[in-house]
């Protein structure tokens, strides 16, 4: 369901809610013809305070901006089956132009040692 305070409560298709980058044609394309690169991790919630901004700031100083950023929160319950995401933590999203070495270097930098 998806209320608007002008259309009132209506049914919709899970496609445009789950994915609303589809309704923009060829979103893609606006990342070049090398495409992009999706990076993704979960830190645990006693790590993240300190570790997200670490890996906000390693961005930052790669010049490599991210286009698109998902920040959330998971709790601790247990995860009911295989669409559910099994960690408890901070997750981040980021998307990256694909430069090639450029941009595998800042991912390599990204991750934990």
């Amino acid at each position: 369901m998806r209320r608007s305070a002008q259309e009132g409560t209506r049914r919709t298709h899970y496609a445009p809610f789950f994915y609303p980058l589809d309704a923009i044609g060829n979103w893609n394309r606006a990342y070049g013809r090398a495409g992009f690169f999706q990076y993704q991790c979960v830190v645990p919630p006693d790590a993240a305070d300190r570790a997200i901004p670490e890996m906000l700031a390693a961005v930052a100083r790669s010049g490599q901006g991210s286009c698109l950023a998902v920040l959330k929160t998971f709790g601790s319950k247990t995860s009911p089956g295989l669409m559910s995401f099994p960690f408890e933590g901070v997750t981040l999203a980021l998307d990256f132009p694909n430069r090639k070495a450029r941009t595998h270097k800042l991912f390599d930098r990204l991750e934990p040692s």
